[in-house]
């Protein structure tokens, strides 16, 4: 086995360093660096500069004084100096690296580099040092409504005939608030080609959630954590051709009017988007892909009835009828000046069938005052495009109604209001009333509560005195569905 090996190393170090170089030079860096511990005729050539000069982009942009002190000793040495930490470019507002796979350019605009509105007004904004960052400042949001950052790179200045993608980075500060909703706005453009999707900054999470119900709208691009404990929000994607289509512009923004603090912009990074090959491992950041799910209790398909309200299936044990009333069929009182509604569009793929029976409900109605900061409440399982949000209110009147002939005949139905509580809400462990009434006549009255493990912060103090929820039964506790929501019996 030896003399095998050593004679296949005698035939390679009969190779032409020239056509060794030459081979080399048509792979990549990391390829390169293998090539290096084969041998040691493989390692001359792997790491001579005639290789490595190839790696190298020819148009590398100058860099502030000092950045490459002292001075690498060989090419290969250069690479790995730009490809291991950004370094910043003449007036320190822009910093420049290489990606280590294929030597394609990266950048990073400062925050001072951004065009952010009222940027330069402390009152809506101020500058803070970063000692975590090659830059010396950040830019931290105090409050503002009109939240907007631009900013602009030459595409001649990114690698040709590259996927790019850009990325807020920015983390957020203590004492936020205002910027989980509405979802912000991103663009993308270069040479006349705008993209725009919609983002969130804010990580919308869910108390006693399944693992996978972390956000509620697949749409929605989220922030993921760095390794460097900056959080980063893709913003969009840019294909550079040759370079001569002038500026990448970039921007973020939310301009409805609703008040926002808490944002730490570091700035905006271009770097080349990476492509999984197919036998590659999905990154622990991206969204799962769930199937959808049927059980046992329910039939295998869902269908909308006409007015695009309601939906119903049958129970695949019983055959009985049951139905889900959607947000929109609900009547809500102070529905416009106190209720949201929030798209769920893509949802359906991130949420499972309800394995639990549904009946439907003819009247359900709530009577108590609370104050509540965040209360999402679902009417219908993922398949309505909307659900309805209580950011605060004083009074909360749920009601919802169903005509008695389009349930099964003789039959027991129990009725479910089904939800999700946000990881930051409050004043929500509070005993309310539920009722179910037929034909005008009471049925069943309860008392309920939402969340019995809900807190008040210290400078809550116009909330109700908060209560101790009874666990002995006597009121009605949530139950986590395996669907990742939350439901309450109600009668």
């Amino acid at each position: 086995m030896e003399e095998e090996a050593a004679a296949a190393a005698c035939e390679i170090a009969r190779l032409p360093e020239e056509l060794l170089v030459a081979a080399l030079s048509l792979t990549s860096p990391r390829d390169a660096c293998r090539a290096a511990a084969v041998c040691r005729d493989f390692r001359a050539a792997a790491d001579s500069d005639a290789v490595w000069s190839r790696f190298l982009p020819r148009d590398l942009p100058r860099l502030a004084d000092g950045e490459l002190s002292p001075p690498p000793p060989s090419t290969k040495g250069l690479f790995l100096r730009l490809s291991a930490a950004p370094l910043l470019l003449p007036h320190e507002l822009t910093s420049m690296w290489l990606e280590r796979e294929k030597g394609r350019k990266c950048y990073m605009l400062s925050a001072r580099a951004l065009q952010i509105t009222w940027g330069d007004t402390p009152r809506y904004w101020r500058w803070i040092p970063l000692t975590d960052s090659r830059f010396k400042e950040g830019a931290e949001l105090l409050s503002v409504c009109w939240l907007e950052i631009h900013g602009k790179i030459l595409s001649k200045m990114l690698s040709r005939n590259t996927n790019y993608a850009a990325y807020l980075v920015y983390r957020i500060a203590d004492r936020s608030y205002g910027l989980d909703f509405p979802f912000q706005e991103a663009s993308v453009s270069i040479g006349g080609s705008t993209t725009t999707r919609q983002v969130g900054s804010v990580e919308r999470r869910l108390k006693r959630r399944c693992s996978h119900a972390l956000v509620l709208a697949e749409d929605i691009e989220h922030p993921q954590k760095r390794s460097d404990g900056w959080m980063e929000l893709k913003l969009g994607e840019l294909y550079n051709e040759e370079g001569d289509d002038g500026e990448v512009c970039i921007s973020f923004r939310e301009t409805e009017g609703h008040w926002k603090r808490g944002l730490v912009v570091q700035g905006i990074e271009i770097r080349p988007k990476k492509t999984l090959t197919s036998n590659c491992l999905a990154c622990s950041h991206e969204k799962p892909s769930y199937s959808l799910l049927t059980t046992s209790r329910s039939s295998k398909e869902e269908i909308f009835l006409t007015d695009g309200l309601t939906s119903m299936w049958l129970d695949m044990e019983t055959g009985f009828k049951c139905y889900m009333l959607s947000a929109r069929a609900l009547q809500l009182a102070n529905s416009t000046d106190t209720w949201r509604l929030i798209s769920l569009t893509g949802a359906s793929r991130l949420f499972n069938y309800a394995p639990t029976l549904f009946a439907e409900l003819s009247f359900i109605k709530f009577t108590k005052l609370l104050y509540s900061k965040s209360l999402m409440l679902l009417k219908g399982i993922p398949w309505f495009s909307e659900v309805i949000e209580l950011p605060a209110c004083y009074e909360l009147v749920i009601c919802g109604k169903i005509p008695c002939k389009m349930l099964s005949g003789n039959t027991n139905y129990a009725a479910y209001i089904v939800f999700v509580v946000v990881e930051d809400s409050f004043g929500l462990a509070t005993i309310l009333d539920a009722s179910v009434s037929v034909g005008g006549s009471l049925c069943t009255t309860r008392q309920v509560c939402f969340d019995s493990t809900s807190s008040l912060s210290a400078d809550e103090h116009f909330v109700e005195d908060n209560i101790e929820v009874p666990q002995d039964g006597s009121v009605i506790l949530p139950q986590e569905r395996d669907d990742g929501w939350m439901e309450l019996e109600v009668g």
